[in-house]
């Protein structure tokens, strides 16, 4: 899945919390969700322990894991948690983790009135690093992010 795709859902899905359980609902029922009667992954298929990874951290962005807690967490070791991550996902986890965090704060920028400052620090980094790397990953400021969207989400 592409950057793109991954922040329409993450976004899609703290945007709208009332869907959430409805979206959740649908895709478990699909014939094609991992672990369905349909579609069984066993729990030491490499793809299954990657969707618990998602998981697991889609539902507490703002916790910071480190490589060690997260091969703790799914039973595995570093190196294959590692590899596999990058060889399913196609991205390294560490920047997926770093995205995952970005996308949380990017929907406290349009969502709360809290500063951004605040909004960094509770991501996990140091103001202008933030600034710099939201910059980097959507190609526009934090404040400039909040200007532009103001008038739809406030």
């Amino acid at each position: 899945m592409n950057f793109l795709a991954f922040f329409c859902l993450l976004f899609w899905i703290f945007l709208f919390p009332a869907y959430k359980k409805n979206i959740l609902n649908r895709l478990k029922g699909s014939e094609y969700y991992p672990g369905s009667s349909k579609f069984p992954l066993p729990p030491y298929d490499p793809i299954f322990k990657i969707i618990e990874l998602q998981k697991i951290t889609a539902e507490n962005p703002l916790q910071h894991y480190s490589l060690g807690s997260l091969t703790q967490l799914l039973g595995c070791s570093r190196s294959w948690l590692s590899f596999n991550f990058h060889y399913i996902s196609g991205i390294k986890l560490q920047d997926f983790l770093v995205r995952l965090r970005c996308c949380f704060a990017l929907y406290q920028i349009l969502t709360t009135n809290k500063p951004i400052k605040i909004i960094s620090i509770e991501a996990g980094y140091k103001p202008l690093y933030f600034s710099q790397l939201f910059r980097h990953i959507f190609s526009f400021s934090p404040i400039a992010t909040r200007k532009f969207f103001s008038s739809y989400f406030k």
